[in-house]
């Protein structure tokens, strides 16, 4: 097949949207798929992309579907994230496949930034003419995420409850592909390969986190995770690894400026992680709203079992790992103790853990992922030219 991915920013591994096509396009390659992927650079050029997608997200959907419209004909598969393609297939001009990705369902965003500015109001940002602005804007991007959805002919979604949603919400049940995440063979080796020995971990008790320092993923909460983890293991570190947020910014909103055992890594690259995680002992994901949780898997794949709020995403890897490493969302006190408990299991158990950890990861392999999705594609391409074909 000949496939185009659209991503509404720059193809770089290290940004979350992009890392999905950057990585299932390479696989779908070595399966002998034809991938071409047009990107907020190629939208934009390399100086102008990040600051245009900022201020005009609504830009890149058209430069995308003029993108489309001059080259139709090239591809069999048009795959766009999520609101890059909110136009009907005549409107492209195309007659192939229409996908549309989630890198996170515009409802579930939508009902998470409602419940921050209800809980915590302390932290909004801006004037309240820049909110407005910024209200409005999103209004205009949840109708273009609908209506690229509605348009689709398959929407990809990675957990059951955005499954559930397309299916019963939208009442595009049949149209609902739902196909997890997953990671590169050779990264899930590498990860694995660097992990220390259960007893060495145990040892020297760390905590590790992986995402950007946001209040989705529990910055409000990350306060009392540290302290009252504190306060039952003193001896415990944390590390923070891929906030963006500078060290101080990030060790004054927790409440210990200068901490040495606290360790802030704001930018690393896919290929240094393995040694970062090597010493940690338990991962930890205090977020609110997740499409699916990489940062979980590569963990996972790292032999640590992880602690998250018990939401779409981590709940469908970690359910099926340990059930009780969920925590109920928001409970910073249970997350904390939680925490402990796996910090404080013996080595034996630690140990199974961490290779059962290891088992679930290998089930989310991007080789197995890509093929599964190719078939999907090809089966619902085939059906398309058969419904034009004159009877």
């Amino acid at each position: 097949m000949r496939i185009l991915m659209t991503v509404p920013v720059p193809l770089l591994r290290e940004l979350g949207v992009a890392r999905v096509p950057a990585d299932l396009a390479v696989e779908l390659r070595d399966l002998g798929h034809v991938v071409e992927i047009f990107d907020s650079t190629a939208a934009f050029g390399p100086n102008r992309a990040s600051r245009l997608q900022r201020l005009q997200p609504l830009r890149f959907a058209a430069r995308a579907r003029d993108y489309v419209r001059a080259h139709a004909q090239r591809f069999d598969v048009v795959e766009g994230t999520q609101g890059d393609l909110p136009f009907p297939k005549e409107e492209l001009r195309f007659d192939g496949l229409l996908v549309a990705r989630s890198p996170g369902l515009f409802s579930v965003f939508d009902a998470y930034d409602a419940m921050a500015r209800a809980r915590w109001p302390e932290h909004r940002r801006g004037t309240p003419v820049g909110r407005a602005a910024q209200k409005w804007a999103w209004r205009r991007m949840v109708a273009a995420y609908r209506r690229s959805l509605e348009v689709a002919d398959l929407v990809n979604v990675p957990n059951e409850a955005e499954h559930a949603y397309v299916r019963d919400v939208l009442g595009r049940g049949e149209r609902a592909l739902l196909m997890p995440l997953g990671l590169r063979d050779v990264d899930a080796a590498a990860l694995s390969a660097a992990a220390g020995p259960p007893a060495q971990r145990l040892a020297a008790p760390h905590v590790a986190f992986v995402g950007s320092w946001s209040l989705r993923k529990g910055l409000a909460d990350w306060p009392e995770i540290v302290a009252r983890t504190r306060a039952l293991l003193p001896d415990v570190r944390f590390s923070f690894l891929g906030t963006v947020d500078s060290p101080e910014d990030i060790l004054g909103e927790l409440g210990v400026p200068g901490a040495p055992w606290i360790t802030v890594v704001p930018h690393f690259r896919s290929e240094e992680l393995p040694a970062l995680l090597g010493s940690a002992t338990v991962g930890a994901l205090p977020s609110y709203a997740e499409a699916w949780g990489l940062g979980v898997l590569e963990q996972l794949a790292a032999g640590m079992p992880v602690v998250a709020y018990d939401i779409p995403g981590p709940r469908d890897m970690l359910s099926r790992l340990d059930p009780t490493l969920l925590v109920p969302c928001g409970d910073a006190g249970a997350f904390a103790e939680r925490l402990v408990e796996v910090l404080q299991l013996e080595p034996p158990a630690y140990g199974a853990l961490s290779q059962r950890s290891r088992g679930l990861a290998a089930e989310f392999r991007w080789s197995e992922i890509a093929a599964k999705t190719a078939a999907v594609y090809a089966s619902a391409l085939e059906e398309l030219k058969a419904s034009r074909s004159p009877m």
